[in-house]
């Protein structure tokens, strides 16, 4: 209880902060705006970042060199937003209503992390990769870290990732023909969050609620993902438990660097797509307690390509050096460890890439963003 009254109270106050440099926009196609529904201040620390982030038409059209980019719409709802998680969904809505999303080649749903967090190189992407003709929602449920709000409990996540959910599909499902793609994201503990909401008895079941979306991108799942765990024990016994493979990938794959999705191929990959980032030595997909005392099939042969080859698993001790990985967060460079910031274009272009798109456009988008 003495842990929990300090995080909230060291974590409430850095919420109710605005980064330097981070200002209100005025344009009425974000949250947040002076046309806005839903207050600047409201939107809590992470939310500001989210609307205030997007990348300009100017910035979109110095890659696209269409000369027409779209100004990309983000819509948020912060936890002084509305009182309850339902309600905050719907301002979300009502934002998508009012700034025209129905419009839009993209709509994308974000589960966010613990603090409410959306990862902005996976926002940059899907805007870059649609010369900003894309809507993006999102909101917050907690302002905890994500390492945190995963040992307090896991519970609001999922019941944030129901609640968002629901309400946008119920709102798409709506529209007139031609809807917008409806495209699911999440990361770390977004993709639990994400996950729980949509998981169901089996893996197949659980793939059908997924794919009632026009493709979903999932990037770090943890342990306790019930969608991921599903598709673990599923897996094809010769694969490993870093890259499952199941029912041959024709719905679902893992890709573990950004030249993977490329490389298996697409014309056997069922659309809608589903598609997993986890890197091996990514430690918040091996966190849980049963490290204590059982080994872990993580260290099994063969082992992850980035995870030393003289791992080996030690009662006790190898559950603390996961759980001092697991703080350290996102200290590894990209590609490794919890750091996803480079997969995020492979992701997006295998799952949902624009009419014409092709695996060149791919690999220049990846140089333009990485050189930004």
């Amino acid at each position: 209880k003495g842990f929990v009254s300090f995080v909230d109270s060291r974590f409430g106050a850095a919420d109710t902060g605005t980064a330097e440099e981070v200002l209100q926009p005025t344009d009425p196609l974000y949250s947040g705006s002076p046309s806005s529904i839903v207050p600047w201040e409201t939107l809590g620390l992470e939310g500001r970042n989210f609307v205030a982030g997007a990348p300009t038409t100017a910035e979109i059209d110095t890659f696209s060199l269409s000369g027409s980019a779209t100004v990309p719409i983000r819509v948020y709802a912060g936890l002084d937003s509305a009182a309850t998680l339902e309600e905050r969904a719907a301002l979300v809505v009502l934002e998508l209503d009012r700034t025209g999303a129905a419009d839009r080649a993209a709509v994308v749903v974000v589960t966010t992390t613990g603090t409410g967090w959306v990862d902005p190189d996976a926002a940059e992407a899907i805007e870059y990769l649609y010369d900003g003709d894309t809507a993006i929602a999102a909101m917050q449920y907690s302002f905890l870290p994500s390492w945190i709000q995963f040992l307090v409990g896991t519970e609001l996540a999922g019941e944030a990732g129901e609640a968002i959910n629901t309400a946008v599909f119920e709102w798409w499902e709506e529209l007139e023909p031609p809807r917008p793609k409806l495209l699911l994201f999440g990361e770390s503990l977004g993709s639990l969050g994400l996950e729980t909401a949509l998981s169901s008895g089996s893996i197949d079941e659980s793939l059908d609620n997924l794919t009632r979306s026009d493709g979903v991108l999932l990037t770090g799942p943890t342990a306790s993902n019930p969608i991921w765990r599903q598709l673990s024990e599923a897996r094809d016994p010769s694969t490993p438990v870093w890259k499952p493979v199941y029912d041959a990938g024709a719905t679902v794959r893992v890709a573990n660097q950004p030249g993977d999705p490329q490389s298996a191929g697409s014309a056997d990959w069922d659309a809608p797509r589903v598609l997993y980032f986890h890197h091996p030595s990514d430690p918040v997909g091996y966190w849980n307690l049963r490290t204590l005392w059982s080994k872990p099939e993580w260290v099994d042969d063969p082992i992850g390509y980035d995870v030393s080859p003289d791992v080996g698993w030690f009662p006790i001790v190898t559950w603390g050096q996961v759980s001092a990985d697991l703080i350290a967060g996102f200290s590894a460079g990209p590609g490794f460890g919890h750091n996803y910031s480079i997969d995020f274009v492979s992701g997006w272009a295998s799952v949902a890439p624009p009419d014409g798109w092709t695996p060149e456009e791919t690999a220049r988008l990846e140089a333009f963003l990485d050189a930004g």
